[in-house]
């Protein structure tokens, strides 16, 4: 069917609403996204604290500033206590800012549903959640895909080899044995509270180890994949990423944020540019805000309501290691 043909519910016909007959549709399922990759990152986030990022009336650029101590080797024997030298303490900084901007419109002309099942209200509703829905997904598949240029250099490679910024495992060696060398690599990389984030890799291993958890034979498959916090997220890692990829990601290393210019109340502009503003929660993402644009249009002896949701936010990286290898993400693919 054409985008914005409303033939189906002509009143010529008796019919009803499919939410009326099935009270979970396929119809009305359309508009759960799939989200779990950046709902998992929400979730395990902690210790970022930039308010000023977040600001409604202002777009902030900030430069975190920190000290650093990235001499090495300067533990020597005693000697004379007459004498202190040692290297100077420096610091280091970053900018951050805000770089994902995504927005989706629709419209809705006002004479289509004089002769429809449909009511003003919900196909402005429907249209709302359907467009929504894209917008959160655009933004999940964007998160990914900028995780992915975050990954740092695995410093415990375990007899496999190191590609770009990938380890590369081959596929028989994904099995249970697998979270014995990922705690490995969590420790020597200095990421103990390390969890797991992944797409198709281990997620049917882990379902069949949890199924036969209960079997005397199954119950050491079931310890090894319960020794780490993992996550999976079947719709967005290996789609956008193009390849059977793992994250292992410390809780500290990325937080992602997001601001909304308007608050719940909407706001109206007046005059030429007369529009009304307001910001809605995100359905689907744990936080998220949207802004919200109402505008009407005349034209062509139709009256056209006409809505755009924005979105504001990042995927921000902690400061990275002296060495600039230890970033607190690491990537694994199955080759």
């Amino acid at each position: 069917m054409s985008a914005g043909n409303f033939d189906c519910g002509k009143l010529i016909e008796i019919k009803v609403k499919a939410d009326q007959v099935w009270a979970d549709n396929m119809a009305t399922s359309e508009f759960k996204a799939e989200v779990d990759a950046l709902n998992t990152i929400i979730s395990n986030q902690r210790g970022f604290n930039l308010v000023q990022l977040q600001d409604m009336e202002k777009d902030n650029t900030v430069k975190v500033s920190w000290l650093n101590d990235c001499a090495e080797g300067e533990v020597d024997d005693c000697s004379d206590e007459c004498t202190v030298s040692g290297n100077e303490i420096g610091d280091d900084c970053k900018t951050y800012e805000l770089d994902i901007c995504k927005e989706i419109s629709f419209k809705v002309a006002e004479k289509k549903w004089r002769g429809s099942i449909w009511s003003k209200e919900e196909v402005i509703a429907r249209a709302m959640l359907s467009k929504m829905k894209q917008l959160e997904e655009n933004i999940v598949q964007t998160v990914v895909a900028k995780l992915d240029t975050y990954t740092g250099v695995n410093q415990e490679l375990g007899g496999y080899s190191f590609v770009g910024t990938d380890t590369v495992i081959p596929a028989a060696h994904w099995t249970p044995a697998m979270f014995a060398y990922l705690t490995r690599v969590a420790i020597k990389n200095r990421m103990r509270d390390a969890y797991i984030l992944s797409g198709s890799n281990l997620f049917d291993m882990a379902q069949m180890a949890a199924w036969n958890s209960g079997n005397a034979d199954g119950k050491g498959a079931q310890a090894a994949i319960t020794s780490m916090p993992k996550y999976f997220d079947l719709f967005n890692i290996d789609s956008v990423l193009g390849e059977r990829k793992t994250f292992l990601i410390r809780p500290s290393a990325v937080a992602f944020v997001n601001k909304n210019y308007y608050g719940s109340a909407p706001v109206e502009f007046k005059g030429k540019a007369a529009q009304i503003r307001y910001s809605v929660p995100s359905n689907n993402l744990s936080g998220v805000t949207f802004d919200v644009i109402y505008d009407t249009e005349c034209t062509s002896n139709e009256i056209y309501h006409k809505w755009r949701l924005m979105f504001k936010g990042a995927l921000l990286l902690n400061p990275a290691s002296c060495d600039g290898e230890r970033k607190g993400v690491l990537s694994f693919v199955c080759e």
